[in-house]
């Protein structure tokens, strides 16, 4: 039997097979829908992120027009002099925004459980909750998104699975082996052939979702054919995996309980297993450190001197020591205020710092779970192509903490050295605030290196076992 009629065949009980049209049928529909569910989201993002800088926009520009007229700030606000730097500061509360990434639709990550923008002021930190949009409320939490990494980790191998289940175990129930082992010789040949058309058939699928997904952003870089290959790489572990199965020369029966139990212990135990150890090593605090930083400990400050903080301040910002306001005996109450600002930097810093030790450290054991857990393996490429997984928005947290410190370092270096607001120092105080920016990268090489190693453990199995047939 050559290979073109061997193609013939499987092509005609295609054609013959309401299952396999409709397995197929309901995985493109089910990968149209996440395409376009993560489309909706990230345009919600998008418009969040555009209606912040908008009204930090008009706050801007009313104080510039204040500061064209000569005009010390609103008319019904008679205490506001926005030619002190502690007035100016509230109206430069410029927006760091992480915006979506190009491909944010594919693997929507941990984006809707962390804020994506956040006010830089005098008193933001990292964990500011007072500014979360309402695309990241509760109701999202419990709600999820149903994303195309679902349908690519969860759903491709099933349909794989689906398509290829029967190969040799329909034509041992039937008592057929002999007869092919007569017209197509060995055996290993012939199911590679098989096996080989149902993953082309579930990679043409995966290709489309995947092109549709390029379309629908409007993005062909070199992140969305690395998305399709790793996807293809992950279909071809699961092909080694049925192969595998399959050299065991059993029936359909063992092989349909064979393979859901491999995909249930795959998909499910092992990624529940790394969750539970990762949970173990680090458990939920609850952010009990950042509630007390944002109240009980800030609140205790304010009931010190601004002179007993002035060591904090200028630990944290030497170039301070030389400026006049420290020269002179008499004190300012609104530059004093600037003691309690640098105190509560100090405060958020200390507790920012516990809960980033926690992440990363959850972070890492994921990243280490790959080498048993090869679900997030591709999990984790699609989120970092993405820009949406627990790194990016680590790094994202540390730019919100850096954005802060270097607007609070201005604000205090203008309002010690005893300066008067203007138009060009009020710009110069907005662009501490860095560019916003989305976070996406590359697969890392870990997710390709354990999808390849697997592969070719896996794969060399089945094919060593299958050439014994």
């Amino acid at each position: 039997m050559n290979v073109f009629s061997l193609l013939s065949i499987e092509w005609a009980q295609l054609r013959r097979s309401w299952m396999r049209q409709a397995a197929l049928a309901i995985y493109l529909l089910l990968g149209i829908y996440a395409v376009f569910s993560g489309q909706r989201y990230v345009q919600k993002w998008a418009a969040a992120v555009a209606h912040v800088e908008a009204k930090e926009q008009e706050m801007a520009e009313q104080a510039l027009a204040w500061y064209a007229d000569s005009i010390k700030g609103p008319e019904d606000r008679p205490w506001v002099d926005i030619y002190q730097p502690l007035w100016a500061s509230w109206y430069t509360g410029s927006y760091l925004c992480k915006e979506p990434a190009p491909l944010a639709l594919a693997s929507l990550g941990v984006s809707d459980t962390r804020p994506n923008y956040a006010r830089i002021t005098r008193f933001s930190s990292p964990f500011d909750t007072r500014n979360k949009p309402e695309l990241i409320n509760p109701e999202q939490l419990m709600a999820g998104h149903f994303d195309l990494a679902f349908v690519l980790v969860f759903l491709s191998p099933l349909l794989l699975l689906l398509l290829s289940y029967d190969i040799l175990g329909y034509e041992r129930d039937q008592g057929m082996l002999p007869l092919l082992r007569l017209q197509a010789g060995r055996l290993a040949g012939w199911v590679g052939l098989r096996l080989g058309f149902q993953w082309a058939l579930a990679s043409l699928a995966t290709a489309a979702l995947w092109l549709l997904a390029g379309a629908v952003a409007g993005y062909w870089g070199i992140g969305l054919w690395a998305g399709l290959l790793l996807s293809l790489l992950y279909l071809l572990l699961w092909a080694a995996a049925v192969a595998l199965v399959i050299s065991f020369r059993q029936g359909l029966a063992f092989n349909a309980l064979a393979l859901a139990l491999l995909w249930m212990g795959v998909s499910i135990l092992l990624p529940a297993a790394a969750n539970l150890w990762g949970q173990s090593q680090y458990p939920h605090s609850f952010s009990t450190e950042i509630t007390d930083a944002q109240r009980a400990e800030l609140y205790a400050l304010y009931e010190k001197e601004a002179k007993v903080l002035e060591p904090i301040v200028l630990r944290e910002f030497p170039e301070a020591r030389n400026t006049p306001y420290l020269q002179d005996t008499a004190r300012d109450p609104l530059i004093d205020r600037h003691y309690y600002d640098v105190a509560g930097l100090v405060l958020n810093q200390k507790a920012a710092a516990v809960a980033n030790e926690t992440e990363e450290g959850r972070e890492r054991l994921a990243r280490q779970s790959v080498w048993y857990n090869p679900v997030y393996a591709l999990q984790m490429g699609l989120d970092e192509i993405a820009g949406n997984g627990s790194p990016a928005y680590l790094a994202f947290r540390n730019d919100i903490s850096l954005s802060v410190k270097a607007k609070l370092k201005q604000l205090l270096e203008f309002a010690m050295q005893q300066i008067s607001m203007d138009t060009e120092k009020f710009q110069q105080l907005r662009q501490t605030v860095g560019a916003n920016q989305h976070y996406a990268g590359q697969a890392p090489g870990r997710s390709w290196l354990v999808l390849l190693l697997y592969v070719l453990i896996v794969g060399g199995a089945g094919i060593w076992r299958l050439r014994r047939l």
